[in-house]
């Protein structure tokens, strides 16, 4: 309503209403000394008003601000006011509260600011905003003392902890903690928070409250996060001393020669490589590797050393091919074989060449480089912990927010698939043995289940133990990010591997090329590269009735042993039917079609207990390690299971009546010598049907059930009428009646 309201907090009476802004008020504070208000007006308004509390009465009007004001702070003192402008504003202005004159206007955010604070000791200043950075100003100098990058999205709030040494940020998405001194990350605080607004500390700074649009007000508790920071920051200190040992990273800050360099560079460096360092170290550990992170180039004080290159050629030459040309001047001084280097360029804008924020890529067996402007939104935790990423071997990810994800999909965290990767890589681990020999990696034939469901099949053996595999394709029109991205990856172990991935679900080309990059546990990476993936697929619908199930098992089983080329039941195509091929189509089925349940449309010799048995015994010598084999052991383990019965049973025989002769089904949960007597009516023994020794299982199909011909032992022909049966199996003894009518 474009005023602002006085009240007495004791009655809740308005005591005056301030009623001369032309515009919404955006913001209010008091002085220390509670005699001055400012208040901020908002669009078309564009001033400051400084009231006499007492009075009521406007003591100055400061102006100069373009655009709304959205933030204003004073200084511990209060002899300081701090004020920030909103759209094609973009300032911060620093104001003389007894003069009302302005005393300086602090330029360096790209977008319109929303938030200021000033530390408890009133020496820093801190403004942040839309382009979602933090800058730290020197309250009495006007300098940039640090610029904080590592938000992905706007910043809302920031304000300082009661004794000045952290420093709390709020975005949309998440709250942020800093070290204050020093500017660096000390935590992210995610969770149920949407649309922060604002934030407070309470007076022992141990506990710290957000508000969010969605009218909820989070409190947590920060003791251990900051214990926890500590720990972390000195066991990546630990890890810095150790440079001398592994490849590390080096920075080089190009200017080209018709621009000034920059004069804090070395310190915003500084900051940002060492944010990414711990970040890093922070998500392996998150992940269960422990705390592994690269190193980088230290001076004798621990700070990143940057060295500084002035180009051959103005900023035109470079803007074409940053990367290339660049490069290429880098080269003379460097060798970018071993070692990662960050190259920050002084650019005009915010981009490398056509709209491009940074370049990564490796180069030779350890070394990796990656480019980014030296200024605005590009020059950043978010876009420098990426490309360092690339120059590591890493691609961009698109299956789930990561840090490799596209910029919708975007998230500060190591992927599960990225942390393993860096886990043995030479960069977080020093150099390991510098004999690689690249593994033999064999293409086996792709199996259909169905039409839809295709998977690609590998085998790989190597000297060196294995540790991971990575499938990759090109980018599709509809990916956010072009180039080479990951499909899937999978644990490896042991020296020989065997492997599948369902192309059909991971890519909608599946007919494209793709290629594989196993890594060994040394961190060195092997490339192979196939231009048609799915191509001659085995089927393994062998029955063609349009799905997967037992009824496929049964016909590679009753293969077994056959051999041939054009014999569908080989599975592998290795020229037999072995039980290789039993487990590979059983590891194959789905969880639905390898229940019991599902045997009803099998035929009545599906398999039994003995047989299932033999052929997980084999299975399980023969340990194959690729995840449908093993699966395939799980189904035989389950059939088994299911093949066992949980006691020994006579069952009613079949059919019956009868004329002349039946079948007596039965099940036996252990293995016993089987014997089956019948009597007439009067208990005179009619025959006797000597069974022999049975195993485990169920004996219930015409193939296995006890058989009848309705004759007697003499092999005569028994009348009509009522009869008993009874079967005697170990100490087991069960009797049930038949009637025979003719």
């Amino acid at each position: 309503d474009y005023t602002a309201r006085l009240w007495d907090v004791v009655t809740g009476n308005v005591l005056a209403v301030l009623t001369v802004h032309t515009g919404g008020v955006l913001s209010a504070a008091f002085s220390p000394d509670g005699r001055t208000l400012a208040t901020a007006g908002g669009y078309q308004d564009n001033t400051i008003r400084l009231w006499d509390v007492d009075t009521a009465e406007t003591k100055a009007i400061l102006t100069g601000h373009t655009s709304w004001v959205r933030s204003i702070a004073f200084s511990p003192d209060g002899n300081t006011l701090a004020s920030v402008g909103g759209f094609g504003d973009n300032t911060l202005r620093l104001w003389d509260v007894d003069t009302g004159k302005n005393r300086a206007v602090l330029t360096g955010h790209t977008s319109w600011i929303h938030t200021v604070a000033f530390s408890p000791d009133g020496n820093t200043v801190v403004s942040a905003g839309n382009d979602t950075t933090l800058r730290l100003w020197d309250a009495h100098t006007g300098e940039t003392k640090a610029v904080l990058t590592g938000h992905t999205y706007e910043v809302f709030f920031v304000t300082f902890s009661p004794d000045g040494s952290t420093l709390a940020s709020a975005g949309p998405r998440t709250v942020r903690l800093w070290n204050a001194n020093t500017g660096y990350a000390i935590a992210t605080l995610t969770g149920d928070v949407y649309g922060t607004r604002s934030l407070a500390y309470s007076p022992d700074g141990r506990t710290l409250a957000s508000t969010g649009i969605d009218g909820t007000v989070h409190l947590w508790d920060l003791s251990e996060l900051l214990s926890k920071a500590e720990d972390l920051q000195t066991a990546v200190s630990q890890i810095q001393r150790q440079t001398s040992e592994r490849p590390k990273v080096q920075l080089v800050y190009f200017y080209p020669s018709d621009r000034a360099p920059q004069q804090t560079i070395d310190t915003q460096a500084d900051r940002i490589i060492k944010d990414v360092q711990r970040f890093y170290a922070r998500e392996m550990q998150r992940h269960g590797y422990g705390i592994k992170t690269f190193t980088y180039e230290s001076d004798a004080t621990g700070n990143v050393v940057v060295h500084h290159i002035k180009g051959q050629f103005d900023e035109a030459h470079y803007k074409e091919n940053p990367y290339g040309e660049i490069l290429d001047e880098i080269n003379t001084q460097f060798d970018r074989s071993q070692n990662i280097f960050f190259v920050f360029l002084e650019v005009t804008g915010e981009f490398l060449g056509r709209d491009v924020c940074g370049l990564g890529g490796v180069h030779g067996a350890t070394g990796g480089t990656a480019m980014f402007p030296a200024s605005g939104n590009c020059f950043s935790f978010r876009i420098v912990a990426h490309e360092l990423g690339h120059a590591l071997g890493l691609y961009h990810d698109h299956r789930a927010p990561n840090l490799m994800s596209g910029s919708t999909g975007y998230l500060a965290r190591l992927s599960e698939c990225t942390a393993r990767f860096l886990a043995v890589h030479p960069i977080f681990n020093g150099r390991q043995t510098e004999f690689n020999r690249p593994p033999t990696i064999q293409r086996l034939s792709p199996i259909a289940l169905t039409a839809d469901d295709i998977r690609i099949r590998f085998a790989v053996t190597h000297e060196e133990e294995l540790h991971q595999v990575q499938l990759f394709s090109e980018a599709l029109p509809l990916d956010p990010l072009p180039g080479t991205k990951l499909l899937a990856c999978q644990p490896l172990n042991g020296k020989t591997a065997t492997f599948e991935f369902p192309i059909m679900k991971l890519t909608a080309t599946p007919t494209d090329p793709i290629s594989l990059q196993i890594i060994d546990t040394n961190g060195y990476s092997s490339w192979a590269w196939y231009p048609n993936p799915i191509a001659d697929p085995v089927r393994l619908d062998l029955n063609d009735d349009g799905v997967l199930n037992i009824l496929d098992v049964v016909m590679v089983a009753s293969h077994l042993g056959e051999t041939g080329a054009e014999n569908n039941a080989d599975i592998n195509g290795d020229g037999v039917v072995s039980i290789l091929d039993l487990v590979l189509i059983a590891g194959s089925l789905s969880t639905t079609a390898a229940a019991p349940s599902a045997w009803h449309d099998a035929p009545d010799s599906t398999f039994t207990h003995a047989e299932v048995q033999e052929w997980l015994m084999q299975a399980q010598q023969l340990a194959p390690t690729d995840a449908v084999s093993q699966r395939g052991i799980a189904i035989l383990e389950h059939i088994l299971a299911a093949l066992t019965p949980k006691e020994t049973v006579l069952l009613p025989n079949y059919p019956n009546p009868f004329n002349p002769e039946t079948w007596i089904p039965y099940q036996l949960a252990a293995p016993a010598d089987v014997t089956l007597r019948i009597y007439s009516v009067t208990g005179t023994l009619v025959r006797t049907l000597t069974l022999g020794h049975r195993l485990i299982g169920s004996y219930q199909d015409e193939s296995r059930a006890a058989y009848w011909d309705g004759k007697n032992d003499q092999g005569e022909s028994v009348a009509s009428g009522l009869y008993f049966y009874t079967l005697t199996a170990g100490d087991f003894t069960a009797t049930r009646k038949m009637l025979i009518r003719k």
